[in-house]
């Protein structure tokens, strides 16, 4: 940035909600202003004038690399400024998609029995329901979609969601179990989990709800509060791994479907069908909640880990079946509750 450009990025430092009635209409002001209203909308704040600078280039940056994505004409969905603006690409992935798929997953368990790798039910095929539509959001009772923030928690969320939804609908009252539980009184706390992992931690316990034990994005040594965990109310009983589009349509509704996803499209994510997207590798965990057709292209809907004001669809995303990897890996799963002592849905 030019002597200028820095001059003016330290007075929007210093003074962020009056900047746009001085600056010139030049196009360098457009953009100052477009970076002014994003500091007010998300609550952005920064440690000094050279940090916010920075900041600044990397918006402007991400400017032109949403009018890119506007422009590609293989993908329906629309981008623009959204809280990660700030962010290069390489900071976006390190901060919000850290759901690793290198790591191994461990021998499938249902129902508490260990299952060889070579018997894990995995049905392919593709399918002939390319029509019609479905969704868990649909229900009154849906819990709200949760944040991750800073902590690596989106296969944590991931998994607790399609639980969360699926004891909401049981109960008829929205509630979102506890992250946080898993967080602090599990040894893999905030870093990179498996699925299968994942759900054995919470076979072995019973989730508490949300309300009970706060999310806090961080982990604390000793910080487990037993207390809350006694209150826990629903539990993993069973998983199994399915793939197929047929597979997942059908599992879809006996419940929501923790996944993961090829994410890189999302930081500017703001509407309609992601289409142009490789199945390259997943780096992102998400819940699986509905299906759709939206302009001739046959979608997932997709319960995203950024909370519910991420978005126009209340912290949720529209990708088109096969695409980003979101059939790679994908858990139907069956839950039971402390007081009932059943499974849900059970057949």
């Amino acid at each position: 940035m030019n002597k200028i450009g820095y001059l003016i990025i330290s007075f929007l430092w210093l003074a962020p909600i009056t900047l746009s009635y001085y600056l010139p209409g030049d196009e360098l002001s457009v953009e100052l202003r477009l970076f002014n209203n994003f500091m007010i909308k998300f609550g952005k704040s920064y440690e000094n004038a050279a940090e916010q600078a920075k900041r600044f280039d990397i918006f402007r940056t991400n400017l032109k690399v949403i009018a890119e994505l506007n422009n590609d004409r293989y993908d329906n969905a629309t981008y623009g400024i959204s809280r990660f603006a700030d962010l290069t690409g390489d900071e976006f992935k390190k901060k919000m998609l850290r759901f690793n798929s290198s790591l191994p997953e461990s021998p499938l368990r249902e129902g508490g029995s260990k299952i060889r790798a070579s018997r894990i039910k995995r049905a392919g095929g593709s399918s002939s329901h390319t029509g019609g539509s479905f969704s868990w959001t649909d229900n009154r009772y849906y819990p709200p979609a949760q944040d991750q923030d800073t902590c690596d928690s989106c296969g944590h969320i991931g998994g607790v969601s399609a639980v969360s939804i699926m004891y909401s609908a049981q109960k008829k009252r929205r509630t979102n179990l506890s992250i946080q539980q898993l967080i602090d009184c599990d040894p893999r706390c905030c870093n990179a989990v498996t699925y299968t992992s994942l759900f054995e931690a919470i076979r072995d316990t019973y989730l508490a709800s949300e309300t009970d034990y706060p999310y806090r994005a961080s982990f604390r040594a000793g910080e487990c509060d037993r207390a809350a965990v006694a209150k826990g109310v629903a539990t993993i009983k069973s998983w199994r791994l399915i793939s197929g589009e047929a597979n997942i349509l059908a599992n879809l509704k006996n419940g929501p479907l923790p996944a993961k996803i090829n994410a890189d499209r999302i930081q500017h994510y703001r509407g309609g069908v992601i289409t142009n997207c490789p199945n390259t590798g997943s780096n992102h965990g998400v819940t699986i909640v509905g299906y759709g057709v939206e302009d001739g292209v046959n979608y997932y809907l997709v319960r995203n880990t950024y909370g519910p004001g991420w978005g126009p669809l209340e912290g949720h995303l529209k990708v088109q079946r096969g695409t980003c990897d979101i059939e790679e890996r994908v858990y139907s799963i069956e839950i039971k509750t402390k007081r009932s002592g059943g499974c849900f849905m059970c057949k």
